[in-house]
C-alpha cells in the first residue's frame, strides 16, 4: 500500500487524544477514607469491570475513527492485482502536452529532446485503453480532442511534428485542461513534457489553467546548450545588378556562456556557395558579419546564410532573396521641345542590360499606367497637371523610381507641386535663354553614396567635373534628402529625395549640351546606367523577410486580381492565398500558410511572380531553461489546479502507471471512519452508567 499524500499521515497523532483524555479523567483521587462507605467497596468491585470494557470500547471506536480519516485524507492506495481487484481498473482521463517548439531539436546524449519526451509519453500512455480518455497535443495552434486511449492515442502521439513557431506552454496546457474538464472520468492527470525553456513557456496575456486536473510538470534534456543563431540577413547595397558585388550582412549571436572562436559562416546563392567569413564570436554578444557576393544570374535568386554545425541546427541556417531584374522597363517622357536623344543613347549603349524604354511625349503622360514601369524618367516637362503630379507621387511612394530633369519651357509652380508632393524642396527659378557662357561647375561628387559606390577612381584629378551653363536653382528641403553631386555655388547638381518605398533624383540640368557639357563626358552614361539601376531597385531588391507562423501580406505590383496566384512553399506545396486589389497591384495574405522556414514562391498561371523568405522566430534561439522549481511556480501562480514537477525517467514512468492503475481506498477508510462513529454514538447512547443501574 502506498499514499499520494504521506505527509497527512502526521495527523494519526491525532488518534491519540482520546486516549489521552480517557488517561486524564482517570486519574487517582486524593484517598479519604469513610467508614460509612466501607459497605460500597463490595459494589463497587462487582461493576467496575464492566464499566471498564466499555469505557475501552468506546476509546477504541473513537481512536479507529479519527485514524481512518487521517488514513482517507493521506489517499492510500494498493497497486497491482489487489488495485485492480478492488477497483476494477476504473478508466482515466489523461492530457498530455509535448512541447513540439523548434528548440526541442535540441540533442544530448538521449537523442533529440523530442523524441525523448515522446518515449516518456510512451511510458504514460502504454496501460491506457479504450475506455480512457486520452488528449495528445503539441504546443502549436493545432486542435486537438479527447480520443480513447491505447493504440489511437500512441498513434496520435507519433503523429506529433516539430513545430516551425514558437508556442506558448500555458497556453497549450490552459486548452488541454479545458478540453479534460469535458471528460466523463473523474480521475484525471495532465503532463507537460518539454525542456521549459524560459522564452516559451508562459504566455504575455492573463491565460489561466482551469482546475480540472493536476497538473505534472517533466523536463527533458540535460540543460543549456552553446548555440550560436544567424539572424537577420541585410541586403546593404542599393542597386543589384547581375556580375557586380553587392554587400550583405548577418547578424550572428552568441547565446552560450563561451566565445567561439574561427567561427565559419557561408553565403549560398542559387546553392552554389559564394562568400564564406570566419569571425570570433563574443559569449552572449551580436556581432555583425558582412559579405560581398557577385550574383551570376538574373531573376528571384534564393540565397542562404549558414553557420557550423551545433546542438541545434534550427537557427544555422538564416534565408534572403535578391532581386535581379531580367528586363527594366523604362518610360522616357519627351517635354514638349526637350531633346532626348543623348538620354536614348545612354540607355542603349550596353547591349547585355536588357531594357525595355517607351519614349513618349508628355502629352500622353495622363493616359498611361506608371504602375508597369521600373522607371520614368521625366525629360524637361513643359507643364504637369495636378493629376500628373499625384500619380507620379504615388509612383514614387509605391517604390518606383523618378528622374527629373528640368526643362527651357517648364513651369515653376507645376515643379514646385510635383517636388512638395513627394516632399522634396522647391525651384527658386529657372534658367533664361543659353549664352553658352559657363556659369558653375561641380564641385563635389559624394563618392560613398550608392549611385557612385565602386564606380569612381577618387584618385586626385580623375573624377570628372562638368561645367554647367545653366541651370535650374534648386533649395533643398527638410525631408529625407542627399546632395548626390554639388556645383561650386552650393546648389545641388543632382539631389536625391526619397519618399515612402521610392526614390526621385532631381538634376539641375537637361540632358542637352546647350545646359552643360554632361551629356558629352564619359561620365554621363555610367550616370545614366547606376541612376537606372539605383531607381529601378527601389524597395525591390529584395523580397519580404518574414517569420514563420506569422500573418502578412504581400503587394503584387502592377497585378491586377487574380484568382490564380499560386504560392509554393519550401517543399513544394501548391495553395492560393486569399487576394484583394491593393493600392498599385493585388494585395495576397498569407495568414497560416508561412508554417515552414525557407523560400516561398509566387507564381501566376506557371510565371514567377516573387521570391520571398521565411525565417523562425529568433526567440527560439535563446535555449536558456528555467529551473524546474522555478517553472512549476510560474505555472502554480497561473493555474487553478495543483503542480508538481515529476522526474520521470522511463522507471519512474513504469511505476506512474501502476501506481495509476492501483485502486484508492480512501473511500473505504472514510467509510470505516463514519462506521466507527456510528458504532460510538451507538455504545455511548445505551451506555447508562453502573451507579444509577446499581440504585
Amino acid at each position: 500500500m502506498t499514499f499520494l499524500n504521506p505527509l497527512i499521515l502526521l495527523g494519526l497523532v491525532a488518534a491519540a487524544v482520546p486516549l489521552i483524555i480517557h488517561l486524564f479523567n482517570f486519574r487517582k483521587p486524593r484517598r479519604v477514607e469513610f467508614s460509612s462507605l466501607e459497605f460500597l467497596k463490595e459494589v463497587e468491585r462487582s461493576t467496575m469491570q464492566r464499566v471498564r470494557i466499555k469505557q475501552w470500547l468506546l476509546l477504541a471506536l473513537r481512536t479507529l475513527a479519527i485514524a481512518c480519516m487521517v488514513i482517507a485524507f493521506a489517499r492510500p492506495t494498493v497497486q497491482g492485482f489487489l488495485g485492480e481487484a478492488f477497483a476494477g481498473a476504473a478508466p482515466v482521463a489523461i492530457g498530455v502536452v509535448v512541447d513540439t517548439s523548434p528548440s526541442m531539436n535540441q540533442r544530448d546524449a538521449g537523442g533529440s529532446y523530442l523524441d525523448q519526451a515522446r518515449a516518456l509519453a510512451r511510458q504514460i500512455l502504454s496501460d491506457t485503453d479504450a475506455r480512457d480518455e486520452v488528449i495528445v497535443m503539441g504546443t502549436g495552434a493545432e486542435t486537438a480532442t479527447l480520443g480513447p486511449g491505447g493504440q489511437p492515442a500512441l498513434t496520435r502521439l507519433e503523429e506529433l511534428t516539430m513545430g516551425s513557431s514558437r508556442g506558448s506552454q500555458l497556453d497549450a496546457l490552459a486548452r488541454a485542461a479545458d478540453i479534460l474538464g469535458r471528460a466523463a472520468a473523474t480521475n484525471r492527470e495532465l503532463y507537460l513534457i518539454g525542456d521549459l525553456q524560459a522564452s516559451s513557456l508562459l504566455d504575455s496575456t492573463q491565460l489561466r489553467v482551469s482546475d480540472h486536473a493536476p497538473v505534472f510538470v517533466t523536463p527533458v534534456g540535460t540543460g543549456p546548450s552553446e548555440n550560436v543563431a544567424v539572424g537577420q540577413v541585410r541586403v546593404r547595397s542599393r542597386i543589384v545588378e547581375a556580375d557586380q558585388p553587392v554587400r550583405l550582412s548577418a547578424r550572428l549571436t552568441n547565446y552560450g556562456s563561451t566565445p567561439a572562436a574561427s567561427y565559419v559562416t557561408s553565403v549560398f546563392l542559387g546553392g552554389e556557395r559564394v562568400a564564406q567569413s570566419t569571425a570570433d564570436l563574443p559569449a552572449g554578444a551580436v556581432t555583425e558579419i558582412e559579405f560581398s557576393v557577385t550574383p551570376s544570374a538574373r531573376g528571384w535568386l534564393a540565397g542562404v546564410v549558414e553557420t557550423e554545425d551545433d546542438a541545434f541546427p534550427g537557427d544555422n541556417r538564416a534565408y534572403f532573396t535578391l532581386h535581379v531584374p531580367e528586363e527594366r522597363d523604362v518610360l522616357l517622357v519627351a517635354g514638349d521641345g526637350q531633346d532626348v536623344r543623348f538620354v536614348r543613347a545612354a540607355l542603349g549603349a550596353n547591349p547585355r542590360i536588357s531594357l525595355d524604354v517607351q519614349t513618349v511625349p508628355e502629352s500622353q503622360l495622363a493616359a498611361l499606367d506608371l504602375s508597369v514601369f521600373d522607371l520614368v524618367i521625366l525629360a524637361g516637362p513643359a507643364s504637369l497637371s495636378t493629376g500628373e503630379v499625384r500619380r507620379v507621387a504615388d509612383f514614387t511612394r509605391a517604390g518606383g523610381g523618378v528622374l527629373f530633369f528640368p526643362g527651357s519651357n517648364g513651369s515653376v509652380a507645376d515643379y514646385n507641386a510635383l517636388f512638395a508632393e513627394v516632399g522634396a524642396g522647391r525651384v527658386r527659378s529657372l534658367p533664361g535663354p543659353a549664352t553658352g557662357q559657363a556659369v558653375d561647375i561641380v564641385d563635389r561628387i559624394d563618392t560613398e553614396h550608392p549611385l557612385f559606390d565602386g564606380v569612381l577612381d577618387t584618385a586626385a584629378g580623375q573624377i570628372e567635373r562638368p561645367t554647367v551653363f545653366r541651370r535650374m536653382a534648386y533649395e533643398p528641403g527638410a525631408g529625407a534628402e542627399a546632395t548626390v553631386m554639388a556645383l561650386s555655388s552650393g546648389s545641388p547638381f543632382l539631389q536625391e529625395v526619397r519618399t515612402g518605398g521610392g526614390s526621385m533624383l532631381i538634376a539641375a540640368v537637361a540632358p542637352d549640351p546647350t545646359w552643360s557639357d554632361l551629356p558629352t563626358r564619359g561620365l554621363f552614361i555610367p550616370l545614366m546606367y547606376r541612376a537606372l539601376f539605383l531607381l529601378s531597385a527601389s524597395g525591390d531588391i529584395t523580397g519580404e523577410d518574414l517569420r514563420t507562423g506569422a500573418g502578412a501580406e504581400v503587394l503584387i505590383p502592377g497585378l491586377q486580381q487574380s484568382g490564380t496566384v499560386m504560392l509554393l512553399d519550401p517543399q513544394g506545396n501548391e495553395a492560393i492565398p486569399p487576394a484583394r486589389t491593393g493600392v498599385g497591384g493585388t494585395v495576397l495574405d498569407l495568414e497560416g500558410f508561412l508554417t515552414i522556414p525557407g523560400h516561398y514562391t509566387l507564381q501566376d498561371d506557371g510565371v514567377l511572380l516573387r521570391r520571398f523568405a521565411v525565417n523562425p522566430d529568433q526567440a527560439e534561439s535563446d535555449l536558456q531553461r528555467m529551473p524546474v522549481d522555478d517553472a512549476v511556480t510560474a505555472l502554480a501562480n497561473r493555474s487553478d489546479a495543483p503542480v508538481q514537477a515529476l522526474d520521470l525517467t522511463l522507471d519512474r514512468a513504469a511505476r506512474l502507471v501502476d501506481a495509476r492503475r492501483g485502486a484508492e481506498l480512501w473511500n473505504v477508510f472514510l467509510a470505516l471512519a463514519l462506521l466507527f462513529l456510528a458504532a460510538e454514538m451507538v455504545v455511548a447512547k445505551q451506555w447508562k452508567p453502573e451507579t444509577a443501574a446499581a440504585a
